[in-house]
């Protein structure tokens, strides 16, 4: 998920060479099987602070839960998150706003 350009490319290849295996590995932790869907506002400005918190919820449901995150400009947000948030965070809500609900849980 990107713009374009240099990073869009290099998330594409992580992707391809590790998406399968990161999603088994955490699926074998999920304490429960019920997806939960979180829709949010990603954004600076006046949508940070609901953008923080969205993040940080994914960020601890994503190793316990199947967690599809939903939000109106997903690879714009995919986009925004490594510049303000820690990679392995911005990693997981970038894999939850992926996830598809035909995704198998």
């Amino acid at each position: 998920v990107g713009a374009g350009g240099e990073g869009a490319e290099m998330d594409e290849e992580m992707e391809r060479r590790w998406g399968e295996l990161l999603e088994t590995r955490i699926r074998s932790r999920w304490q429960f099987h019920s997806p939960v869907i979180w829709n949010f506002e990603c954004g600076v400005g006046q949508e940070l602070g609901f953008t923080t918190e969205a993040v940080n919820l994914i960020a601890a449901l994503d190793p316990v839960a199947p967690l599809l995150a939903q939000t109106s400009d997903p690879s714009g947000c995919a986009d925004l998150l490594p510049r303000y948030f820690a990679a392995s965070t911005a990693g997981a809500v970038i894999r939850a706003l992926r996830r598809r609900l035909s995704h198998p849980f």
